[in-house]
């Protein structure tokens, strides 16, 4: 039989075999969405079933809607030349995907998990500007997503590996808030980066090769809303040094403003069970967490009646580093028991972590739950917590415990807490809770430094106790420790009738270690109406010996008013090298300096003596200095010659003087006054002159006391020998006196004798 086909006939044949043989062809070039194909799905169908030889981009039109039948799945890979980007096409409103109608719910019982959109062991795939939308009859945990974006691993050699999804807008169901699995979240997460397969999303992967691990991957730009997640990525926790088959090199953020991610109105189902967070990570190597803006609630949203976080760093991996900088975030949350953290790192061996310059920014506790502003707990290498910014931080409960910045970890190199600046308040009429502004509660390391860090413009009603920093290190022998030149600003205002606060309270580091505290600002403390007592400094020191090398120095208390008890520095132990207050933070005038050799000065640095006080000394009652005399304690002794001592006091000359001292930096009396020069001690008694450390001569007035009375002694003597010279002459002239009245009266008598012989004889005469 002969068929007969017509021409016409011939050429639809033909074109229909060569449509055919184009639908298996490898794909390369630009498409568009719709016109070669007629949604997002269709696209990424025939990218795996096709497969690509070269670059790949799939154009969607602006404003592109589709509904999902199911899990938009890509399993199709791209290379580092040939790479595949999903992206929005032209002006208007990004294309949306809208979930699938009656999803699966996920239990720890089965691998139910559903989601929107998955990469399933893809690499090098761009999604740029592609929405996705949680279906609007999804409203019950059972039917809702799990995730949206979702990077699965095909299988223990094939992860997800560099590929970026950015600019998109992604909203979930926030009431998908139950029970997680083995790997899974608790609820629905906006981007999911997880150590599973797609079909066992309970099961965790045994990676086997560096291929297997979902590395270097870039979360940019993206708005994520009405989720219990935003962003939670969880890696192989086991992999083996040098952890080439860990989850490595992912950024959630970039590098500026305008590649950081917007997670909002995260958090607060119906029933919240379970935690929610901003961007949760673990088993991460190298990650990097910047630029984000983190508000679970922006007037849209419910706050979260459960554990709340920001960002939660839970790694589980040794050895994992990574940077957490430059977010905002903003946190509130419900009445309840629960805790807040808004940045914290945990379970972490060796590594470093980094959080730095990042702002916690009108954020309200409302729960008698613990609030940690940022938060280690992990046994890192290092910490690395600076220049973060704490604004309008508030705590509205009556009664709780508040750290704004902690670690708890045991940091086995160096933990450096510095140059933050700290700004939180007790909101409710009157609180009793309890205020840690740093605390370092455990730090086994190295190195740890606490400074540059700054406390704003505190006022409260609060009488609960204070602490600005405790630092209760556990330091190796040889550690070094610095809490320098942290400031209180704007005033500290508290006006509760108790409430004890402490400026630094400090454990002592190891036997051999080195604790500096300087520099340090304590500036406008006022406790109103208060029994309470505050303490600038309040060291713990050693209780035995040996001491640690241990320098208080520079630290300034100003303007400290009504203050009940103790007040500069508390110590229980030893301090064996400086102790320095000065007068205030401008004017450097020495209070009180204790030097390492012992040496004590009051308004002044002592330069020769243990205690050397410039100005005036006196005591609160009258009496004299004791001191040790008792004959028991002395031996050889012997009474001075007192003649030969008064020949020497003889010696010295008193004058008269004004003091012309320019040089010492000594405070001098300016008026008339009387002494003795050292150069004319030293002639006498140079024994009892030395030099200070100046080249200046002094001498210890109160050692002439023994010689004066010697003194005194020899000049009696003196006395008393005239004095009986004196009596005996005057004996002798006595008896002079007495003779010469007997001689008197002889001559009396001798005289009238003759008178009357006279008399007879001029009676014979005339007869």
């Amino acid at each position: 039989m002969v068929i007969k086909i017509s021409c016409k006939q011939l050429i639809i044949a033909f074109g229909l075999l060569t449509a055919s043989i184009a639908a298996k062809a490898q794909m390369s070039g630009t498409y568009s969405v719709p016109g070669s194909f007629p949604s997002i799905s269709a696209a990424v169908n025939a990218l795996n079933s096709q497969g690509i030889n070269g670059p790949v981009t799939i154009n969607v039109n602006a404003g592109h809607t589709e509904t999902a039948t199911g899990t938009i799945i890509l399993n199709t890979s791209g290379t580092a030349t040939n790479t595949i980007t999903i992206q929005k096409s032209g002006i208007g409103a990004n294309p949306v995907i809208t979930a699938m109608p009656n999803g699966i719910q996920l239990t720890t019982s089965t691998a139910g998990v559903d989601g929107i959109f998955a990469l399933n062991g893809a690499d090098y795939i761009t999604i740029d500007g592609i929405n996705l939308a949680e279906n609007s009859a999804n409203t019950t945990p059972t039917t809702c997503m799990e995730y949206g974006y979702g990077l699965f691993k095909a299988s223990p050699t094939d992860g997800c590996q560099y590929n970026t999804i950015k600019n998109s807008t992604i909203t979930l169901n926030r009431n998908n808030n139950n029970i997680a699995g083995n790997v899974m979240f608790a609820g629905c997460a906006g981007i999911l980066i997880i150590n599973s397969q797609i079909s066992t999303a309970n099961t965790p992967v045994i990676v086997t090769s560096p291929s297997g691990s979902n590395s270097y991957n870039k979360i940019y730009a993206n708005i994520i809303q009405n989720v219990n997640a935003g962003i939670y990525a969880i890696g192989y926790g086991n992999a083996p040094i040098p952890f080439t088959n860990a989850d490595l090199g992912n950024d959630f953020g970039g590098s500026s403003a305008a590649t950081g991610n917007q997670i909002l109105n995260f958090g607060g189902a119906t029933a919240a069970t379970q935690p929610a967070n901003g961007i949760q990570i673990g088993a991460q190597y190298n990650f990097n967490i910047a630029y984000n803006t983190i508000n679970n609630n922006t007037g849209a949203g419910i706050n979260h009646a459960n554990v709340l976080r920001g960002i939660y760093v839970n790694n589980s991996g040794a050895s994992a580093s990574g940077t957490i900088s430059n977010n905002i975030i903003t946190l509130k949350n419900a009445s309840s028991t629960s805790t807040m953290e808004i940045i914290r790192t945990s379970a972490i061996t060796g590594g470093t972590i980094n959080i730095l310059n990042n702002t916690l920014i009108n954020c309200t506790h409302s729960s008698t739950g613990i609030f940690y502003g940022i938060w280690n707990d992990g046994t890192e290498a290092n910490v690395n917590i600076k220049n973060n910014i704490f604004t309008n931080v508030v705590s509205s409960v009556a009664a709780n415990t508040n750290y704004l910045i902690s670690n708890t970890g045991l940091v086995t190199n160096a933990l450096s807490i510095d140059n933050n600046s700290l700004s939180f308040n007790f909101t409710a009429p009157t609180s009793t809770a309890t205020l840690y502004w740093i605390n370092a509660g455990t730090a086994n390391l190295y190195y740890g430094s606490y400074s540059g860090n700054t406390i704003n413009n505190y006022a409260s009603n609060n009488t609960g106790t204070h602490y600005m920093f405790l630092i209760n290190p556990a330091y190796y022998a040889n550690a070094t420790e610095k809490i320098n030149n942290n400031a209180l600003v704007g005033g500290y205002k508290r006006t509760g009738t108790a409430g004890t606060t402490y400026g630094i309270y400090h454990y002592p580091g190891g036997s051999s270690a080195t604790d500096s505290i300087s520099g340090n600002i304590l500036d406008g403390y006022k406790s109103i109406n208060s029994t309470g007592s505050f303490y600038g400094v309040y060291d713990f020191g050693f209780s035995t010996a040996p001491y640690a090398n241990k320098f208080i120095v520079n630290n300034y208390h100003n303007d400290i008013l009504n203050i009940a008890g103790k007040f500069n520095i508390f110590s229980n132990g030893n301090f064996v090298d400086i102790v320095n207050i000065y007068e205030d933070n401008i004017n450097s005038n020495t209070i009180l300096k204790i030097l390492q050799n012992g040496r004590v000065g009051i308004g002044m640095t002592p330069s020769t003596n243990l205690l050397e006080v410039n100005g005036d000394a006196s005591k609160t009652a009258a009496g004299d200095w004791l001191a040790n005399s008792d004959a028991r304690l002395k031996k050889d002794i012997k009474q001075m010659d007192s003649k030969a001592v008064l020949d020497k006091m003889l010696a010295l000359k008193g004058i008269t003087y004004y003091w012309n001292d320019t040089v010492t930096g000594s405070k001098r009396p300016t008026q008339l006054q009387y002494g003795f020069t050292a150069q004319n001690i030293q002639e006498v008694f140079p024994i009892l002159v030395e030099e200070d450390n100046l080249g200046y001569l002094q001498t210890a007035y109160g050692t002439y006391d023994a010689m004066y009375v010697e003194s005194m002694r020899a000049l009696q003597q003196q006395i008393d020998a005239q004095q009986a010279i004196i009596e005996a002459q005057e004996r002798e002239i006595d008896a002079l006196k007495q003779n010469a009245l007997k001689v008197a009266e002889l001559e009396n008598k001798m005289n009238a004798m003759l008178l009357l012989l006279n008399n007879k004889q001029e009676l014979t005469v005339k007869q």
